[in-house]
């Protein structure tokens, strides 16, 4: 197929909602060469091209003097570009020119079809295993574990008279460190896009010290500067910014907290290996013992009910974190999603009548900050925020149109210290219940909580 042709069967396999479908109009072209080479250049994972995809959508071809008959579709000098890019031959300003010169010689079926390569998606509702049913093995699959959630397992198949793990779920960026038979040692991100291990020099040198060969750690990546950690989306762009050949600054380091470990035979598309997550735990928490600060293990709490599973989750919500996840020792790892691996974020959601406005500031000076809210008794009483723009600029514009309305609110505990009004942890406000005209009460509110910390 010419590249125009690939780009119409793409748009057919975007028309369709049926992966079955899409399966099967991948299939008919399995031998193409011009399409495995597209699919592989948008979806393997270990081929970047440094340009961002909302950025890669939008590029506009060069302003050039050509020849109409000139114009076709994508060819060998397409495929240096791609290739100058991925070896980052073009970077910056350079790489956006060469992108443009490139667009101005196709036709707009190219030239679409080139943006979303740059951009790793080509719009079409597919990923890897898509494209995988249909032609196995083209594009590289990475295994992973990932977490259930609470309302899918029964609680009471876990072990919770032995012990059951509750773990920090860490906010950072998910790293696989792959310490190889023959002393290599590489991190690689959840979809298998290898790091760049110059950056990473210190923490090479720690697995090595303290792991073992042979097997695969997972963890969360981190920087920490001056010794604190800083917010998830700083971090993780320094991490980015290592990976694109930049450096750390001298007073920021990067930590890697772990949590398992397979050996490396096992980590395979569809792998498991079963040894119980306990005896996994054990001789990891062994391992990190002397390893210093570069390497720890995830906090940890060994806990004996639903209960106190959730109660740990509301304490990590409450210090400001994400949750957690529990694991029954007996658990195997396996690639795919586990019934042994459970993620708990307690929210809670309130119906509360609007009683004000709080003052904002910043960005917000000129409406206001947050919703004041309260039960119908009055003996809780909060702010919620998280309101978008447009809710909270029609709320202000508006007012007092919303004073007295039931708002809901969702939040992740109720906090009661005696002889002062109760509030709740985190509110943030949903949507305003046109449909109801009574707030819940301190008790239904107390009830409501307590039934979610019981699981229910």
């Amino acid at each position: 197929m010419r590249s125009d042709d690939v780009f119409n069967l793409i748009e057919r396999i975007a028309a369709t909602t049926k992966k079955t479908e899409k399966v099967r109009l991948l299939k008919e072209h399995w031998d193409d060469v011009t399409l495995r080479q597209v699919l592989v250049r948008a979806y393997n994972p270990n081929i970047t091209y440094g340009i961002s995809a909302s950025v890669a959508m939008f590029i506009e071809p060069a302003e050039v003097d050509i020849d109409c008959d000139f114009v076709d579709e994508m060819d060998m000098d397409t495929e240096d570009l791609l290739l100058g890019l991925e070896c980052r031959t073009y970077t910056g300003t350079r790489a956006l020119d060469k992108v443009a010169e490139a667009l101005s010689h196709l036709t707009w079926e190219s030239q679409e079809l080139l943006r979303r390569i740059i951009a790793k998606d080509l719009r079409a509702g597919i990923n890897d295993s898509t494209i995988n049913e249909a032609i196995p093995g083209l594009i590289p699959e990475y295994p992973y574990q990932r977490c259930t959630l609470l309302k899918k397992v029964k609680p009471e198949k876990f072990d919770w008279k032995k012990c059951v793990f509750s773990q920090l779920k860490a906010d950072a960026m998910f790293v696989n460190v792959t310490y190889e038979d023959n002393g290599r040692v590489w991190f690689s991100s959840r979809q298998g896009k290898e790091f760049r291990m110059e950056g990473f020099r210190s923490l090479v040198e720690a697995v090595k010290v303290s792991l073992t060969p042979g097997y695969q750690y997972h963890g969360e990546i981190m920087v920490f500067r001056d010794g604190k950690l800083l917010p998830r989306k700083d971090s993780n762009g320094l991490i980015n910014h290592v990976n694109e050949g930049g450096l750390l600054l001298t007073n920021e380091e990067a930590r890697i907290m772990l949590w398992d470990e397979v050996p490396l035979q096992f980590v395979i598309p569809g792998g498991r290996y079963d040894v119980g997550y306990e005896y996994r735990f054990d001789r990891l928490e062994t391992q990190l013992e002397h390893a210093g600060n570069l390497l720890t293990l995830i906090p940890t709490r060994v806990v004996h009910s639903l209960r106190e599973a959730i109660e740990h989750a509301v304490e990590i919500q409450s210090e400001g974190g994400e949750g957690t996840v529990f694991k029954d020792p007996w658990a195997p790892w396996q690639d795919g999603t586990s019934p042994w691996q459970v993620k708990v974020k307690l929210e809670v959601d309130v119906d509360l009548r609007i009683t004000g406005l709080a003052p904002g500031t910043g960005k917000f000076a000129s409406t206001f900050g947050s919703l004041v809210v309260e039960t119908s008794d009055g003996l809780l009483v909060t702010k919620a925020s998280g309101l978008k723009d447009k809710e909270r600029q029609d709320i202000f514009d508006n007012w007092p149109r919303d004073q007295g309305a039931i708002a809901t609110v969702r939040a992740n505990d109720l906090s009661e210290i005696p002889g002062q009004t109760a509030a709740l942890m985190h509110g943030r406000f949903v949507e305003i219940r046109k449909d109801k005209s009574q707030a819940d009460t301190l008790d239904q509110v107390r009830d409501q909580f307590e039934s979610a910390k019981q699981g229910k």
